[in-house]
């Protein structure tokens, strides 16, 4: 009975023992076990990227500049709607008043280049002073201009043209050229007056009867150069002398409208550069 007792008492401790051994273990498997199926206990197994020390900024990082490219500035060229959009400063228009205004007149146009034509002129020499040109130019030719009328046009428009020949019948021939081809150019610029937007109806009529003028102008020193070759002077004179007709006849027709004749500059040269070829022309007669 007594050795019943003590087994029972050691069965006791010996299961007290085994409990309070296994109980932290089995615990422990437990969460681990609830950690694993529950989704909202389950620890976060990706790998976290940690920042990269580059992209973060700090106290002593320097701030990135803007490209000066990219940011615009007061002096930034402005974009614009090309070149139909806007008025040249150095259009025809601007050289044609109709009516005239009080505005101050606008400068002349240039003359065709050399690269238009064979024969043509400088407009810089059209207008120079002796003190310029007296320093290269020939006596004798020097000598032939100050016969005529228009002694420094007569120099500014043969000086750039003479190849090293300055008797009177070379100075006349360049001298015809070069009329020749101004008269080209005026004709151009009648035809481009004369179908001009806004243009009063009478002053584009009398601009296309213009036309005509500076066509049979053209023509008339076609014929002054025809007679050259053959010093048919009488031949030159006459045609000479109908160039400055057709001319004048153009611009008594425009000065009758009241308005301001956007042929007047060419006008006025071709008159006095022709007025110099027959003076020039009278020289070969003597």
């Amino acid at each position: 009975m007594k050795s019943h007792g003590c087994h029972r008492l050691l069965f006791v401790f010996f299961f007290v023992n085994v409990f309070f051994h296994l109980a932290p273990h089995t615990h422990a498997y437990r969460s681990a076990v609830d950690m694993t199926l529950s989704p909202d206990r389950a620890p976060n197994l990706q790998p976290v990227s940690s920042p990269r020390p580059a992209s973060v900024p700090t106290a002593n990082s320097p701030v990135p500049s803007p490209d000066p490219a990219s940011v615009p500035t007061s002096n930034s060229p402005v974009s614009s709607s090309g070149p139909a959009s806007i008025p040249i400063a150095n259009s025809p228009m601007n050289y044609v008043s109709f009516p005239p205004s009080g505005a101050d007149a606008p400068s002349e146009p240039n003359l065709p280049s050399q690269a238009e034509a064979s024969v043509t002129l400088n407009p810089a020499n059209l207008d120079l002073s002796s003190g310029i040109i007296e320093k290269n130019v020939d006596p004798k030719v020097q000598k032939i201009c100050d016969s005529t009328d228009h002694p420094l046009l007569c120099l500014g428009t043969v000086v750039p043209l003479l190849d090293h020949k300055t008797d009177s019948f070379s100075i006349l021939e360049v001298s015809v050229k070069a009329s020749s081809e101004l008269t080209k150019f005026a004709l151009s610029m009648a035809k481009k007056f004369s179908s001009m937007p806004g243009v009063p109806p009478k002053v584009a009529s009398i601009l296309r009867d213009c036309k005509d003028s500076y066509d049979e102008a053209l023509y008339n020193f076609e014929k002054a150069m025809n007679a050259l070759p053959e010093r048919d002077i009488g031949t030159l004179n006459t045609m000479l002398s109908a160039v400055i007709t057709d001319i004048g006849d153009c611009e008594d027709e425009l000065s009758g409208t009241g308005s301001t004749s956007p042929l007047s500059n060419y006008a006025e040269k071709l008159t006095n550069m022709t007025s110099n070829c027959l003076a020039i022309a009278s020289l070969l007669q003597d």
